[in-house]
């Protein structure tokens, strides 16, 4: 199949711009045509003529004269066949790899384009450009071209199983895209009669002939090489540390089991591991051991890990270093901004500090003093990418999951090729996959399966995934799998397992089984096991009902009260009795009331924020100080530390409680212990991620609740209108569609299910999780079953719309400001003459900071920090905001409570 494979990517490449030997397209690239009115779109893209021409070539070898027939073209619906059947030819595969060489078919993901769509101005130009003069050259060209398909012996009229056609097309179109980026970089400035393209400044570039046969030859040249590949592997000394079996007796001793049943599964089957283990378990080095297992010993070992946010990625990078003994020539961090990398340099921390994941398409930075040695096949791809190296070669690769999500992504054509060049050669790791939204977690699909088809292993890691969710991802390795076989012209056998450390693994290996269902079962035997063994280490209550604002601050009162009275200990220093804690709010636009709430009305409290809107070196600090402070792996309730006894030295109080009013971005990847913890319901997900802060670290026994969950959100509160429109959202999974029976917490999660608190909460049969799962499997089913062929139309995964609608992440507006003085905004934008330049700012109020706060810092100190760090003040004293301030609205900025939108 490979051959064909390789035969294919050729013949693509022979004819991928045949559309381009047209006089109109010539026109446009003669930089001595200064005519105005002359077309800068082609009336119908060139790859498109291309496809009409191999439709007629039995006709111009006939002697059939070619602008004749274009002539007669008035529609190109239907050119690629009918939408209810899947593509099964040779002849209509080649036409896809064509068709769709610079870009997918229509926006659609429910039918093929329409005329409209590639015809536009098409009646306009007809007569009065020359479009249907073709060169003569055309008629060698195809005589080039029977020569061409002769020597492959390809024969188009035969037939492949639709999971086979899907696969050669996703995999020779590839190899097209690749050769043709590498073709056309060359600059071989011939005397031609037709071009191919132009280079800088203009000048015509390469003849047609040249590049349509080197085009083809470099294509089959990737065909036949890089599957097999032979990159480098993590070292000896690492694979032996992450092979290293846990101690027997620890909480790690369930990986040892787990790691043996993976060692003796069938290794040259892809296989997808669900891995389920709780907080604390060691799910990290599990991770990557379940690969290790899975990993013939004869076998270079290779696997990339990916994640959700920049700030686990560098963390991550620094656990394998250190606990898996990976050198610089073993591993590579990629991220996706310069002055988090000095940041962090700067400050000297383990860990990074936005929460942010956008990448920029064209430019990332890599954490590795290693010079890679580039397999000669690559050399000249990385000459042209030289900033992909560290994120190909590296034998382990940790990043954000933004760099690689376009494997599963063919319309991002150039980060398509480099995502897919790392995931053919490196098993994957998907960590907290259910971190995601519903759309989101489609696009982590569409991976899974491009990998699973690739031959690679993947390890899906959470605690709290639901059911609705694996069986999609069993469908997205399934069609993966069928993907692989029809490659290897074989039948492989169905490959799932899960495991957890609670109770044994289970494998699945029916490919018809109900495997959500399987699932489903075992984690409610893993919470009976659970039950028999584990301390309550987390207890929980819900407030009386929230009627209005007055009485959400006495609720917050008397529940600071009350945790603090219970968990509270004492300090070494004075003796005081302290205690930190987290109010975790959905909505950062709720977070300066409830501050000011706190601040006011428990005088004995000092209070900090934390979310996104924050000025990033300000924001650094504080996430640096509350990784020292919230490290409490000893075990022990005090926590010594000179800017704590300093905060308790001057309290005048016997008591101090240290609050953080926190945005959702603590829930996720913060390795903070607190001691309790206020939380805004939005999802059952996202209370036990919350609840996951809390006594993290030392894992004692409470008697008392450490936990109390606001009764209802604070929208229902605010606004007054539950029983008119669907509150728990953004963040959250109501919908219009599937509405909560109630919005009080007492009525959506029973109380017996709360008594003993844990991410088994997720699997619970309550009203809140049935909501959410019904929204989940309404928002995933339909795209997946598009994308693995189980629905009427089976050409959907050629059509963009399957990618556009179901992204990683929604396109996001970002607004940057700079603190430039005590009272100066400054906004920086690119001004009309395009470029980045900074102006005053003036929507803006600046709010003293509260009497009673704590991680603030004073305008010099901030800027003193950057200059430690080493980067420029205007990046260090920045804010990036992705709301747009209308015209009523302006930004207010407090020391405390950093920046807000307030009506103007």
């Amino acid at each position: 199949m490979q051959l064909l494979i390789s035969q294919m990517a050729r013949l693509a490449g022979q004819t991928h711009d045949l559309g381009k030997g047209t006089a109109l397209f010539q026109k446009k690239l003669n930089i001595n045509n200064k005519n105005p009115s002359w077309p800068s779109q082609d009336p119908i893209r060139h790859e498109w003529v291309s496809v009409e021409i191999i439709n007629h070539l039995e006709a111009l070898r006939n002697g059939q004269a070619l602008p004749t027939l274009l002539a007669q073209w008035n529609n190109i619906d239907n050119l690629l066949g009918s939408t209810k059947q899947p593509i099964t030819d040779l002849g209509t595969v080649l036409k896809c790899v064509v068709a769709t060489h610079h870009s997918l078919l229509s926006a659609d993901s429910q039918r093929w384009p329409t005329a409209d769509g590639f015809l536009k101005g098409w009646k306009r130009h007809e007569q009065e450009t020359d479009f249907h003069q073709v060169p003569s050259q055309y008629l060698a060209l195809v005589h080039q071209l029977d020569a061409m398909q002769q020597h492959d012996e390809l024969d188009l009229n035969n037939t492949l199983s639709p999971h086979a056609a899907r696969a050669v097309i996703l995999l020779s179109r590839f190899y097209l895209i690749m050769a043709d980026h590498l073709v056309s970089s060359q600059h071989i400035c011939e005397h031609a009669e037709v071009y191919a393209n132009t280079i800088k400044g203009h000048q015509a570039n390469q003849s047609l002939t040249y590049h349509l046969k080197h085009v083809g030859d470099m294509a089959y040249q990737l065909g036949q090489h890089l599957s097999s590949l032979q990159l480098p592997g993590v070292s000896a000394d690492s694979r032996k540390a992450i092979g290293q079996p846990a101690p027997v007796s620890s909480r790690f001793e369930w990986q040892n089991e787990a790691a043996d049943l993976l060692s003796s599964l069938n290794k040259q089957t892809p296989t997808l591991v669900i891995n389920s283990g709780s907080t604390g378990s060691g799910k990290t080095r599990m991770n990557a051991r379940a690969l290790l297992s899975l990993c013939a010993e004869e076998d270079s070992f290779r696997f990339t890990t990916l994640l959700g946010l920049r700030s686990l990625t560098l963390q991550t990078g620094e656990v394998f270093k250190c606990e898996l003994e990976m050198t610089n020539a073993d591993i590579s961090t990629i991220i996706g901004d310069k002055t988090v990398k000095k940041m962090k340099s700067g400050l000297q921390r383990d860990d990074v500090h936005d929460d942010s994941t956008g990448m920029d398409d064209k430019e990332f930075d890599a954490i590795s003093n290693q010079d890679f040695q580039i397999p000669r096949i690559l050399s000249e791809y990385c000459v042209t990418k030289p900033k992909s190296v560290p994120l190909l070669i590296p034998p382990c690769l940790v990043s954000t999951v933004d760099y690689l999500i376009a494997a599963g992504e063919p319309h991002k054509q150039g980060m398509h090729v480099q995502a897919l060049l790392r995931v053919m050669h490196s098993d994957v790791i998907i960590d907290e996959i259910d971190d995601y939204d519903p759309k989101a977690f489609v696009a982590l699909c569409r991976l899974v399966e491009v990998a699973i088809m690739l031959g690679r292993n993947v390890v899906c890691s959470s605690a709290t995934l639901p059911p609705v969710m694996v069986t999609q991802l069993a469908a997205a390795y399934r069609s993966g799998l069928a993907m692989y076989s029809a490659l290897q012209s074989t039948t492989c056998q169905h490959q799932v397992v899960i495991i957890s450390d609670y109770i044994k693994p289970l494998v699945d290996n029916d490919e018809n089984s109900d495997i959500g269902g399987l699932y489903a079962n075992y984690m409610l035997r893993a919470e009976r096991q659970w039950l028999t063994l584990s301390d309550q280490t987390k207890s929980v209550k819900v407030t009386p009902k929230i009627t209005g604002r007055q009485s959400l601050a006495d609720c917050l009162v008397s529940s600071i009260q009350h945790l603090h009275q219970h968990h509270g200990w004492k300090s070494a220093c004075q003796q005081k009795t302290v205690s930190v804690g987290l109010i975790r709010i959905a909505n950062i636009k709720h977070i300066p009331m409830i501050t000011s709430m706190v601040h006011d009305m428990v005088p004995t409290a000092l209070v900090a924020t934390y979310h996104s809107q924050d000025l990033l070196v300000q924001r650094s600090l504080k996430e640096q100080m509350l990784d020292e402070l919230l490290t409490r792996k000893t075990g022990r309730d005090t926590i010594s530390h000179p800017y704590l006894e300093q905060l308790i030295t001057t309290h005048p109080s016997e008591h101090l409680q240290l609050v953080l009013i926190a945005s959702p971005v603590e829930e996720v990847g913060r390795d903070h212990d607190f001691d309790w913890a206020i939380i805004e319901p939005s999802s059952v997900h996202s209370m036990v991620q919350t609840a996951g802060r809390v006594n993290r670290h030392r894992r004692k026994p409470v008697s008392a609740p450490n936990i109390i969950f606001l009764e209802r959100n604070l929208k229902c509160v605010l606004q007054g209108d539950c029983d008119i429109n669907a509150h728990y959202k953004f963040p959250g999974l109501e919908s219009k569609e599937h509405r909560f029976p109630s919005h009080s917490l007492l009525k959506l999660l029973p109380e017996h299910q709360l008594d003993k608190f844990s991410a088994f909460l997720r699997f619970a049969d309550n009203p809140m999780t049935a909501c959410e799962d019904n929204h989940i499997s309404d928002v995933i089913k339909d795209p997946i079953s598009l994308l693995t062929l189980q629905r009427r139309n089976k050409v959907a995964w050629l059509t963009s719309g399957l990618y556009v609608d179901y992204p990683l992440r929604e396109k996001d507006c970002k607004r940057y400001f700079e603190l430039s003085d005590v009272f100066t905004l400054t906004e920086w934008c690119f001004n009309e003459k395009g470029i980045w330049a900074s102006k005053p700012f003036t929507a803006v109020e600046f709010v003293p900071k509260l009497e009673r706060a704590w991680l603030t810092w004073d305008f010099d100190s901030l800027i003193h920090h950057c200059k430690k760090a080493n980067i420029p003040t205007e990046m260090g004293m920045r804010v990036s905001l992705s709301a747009t301030i209308e015209r009523d609205f302006k930004l207010t900025y407090s020391p405390t409570m950093a920046f807000q939108f307030a009506k103007n």
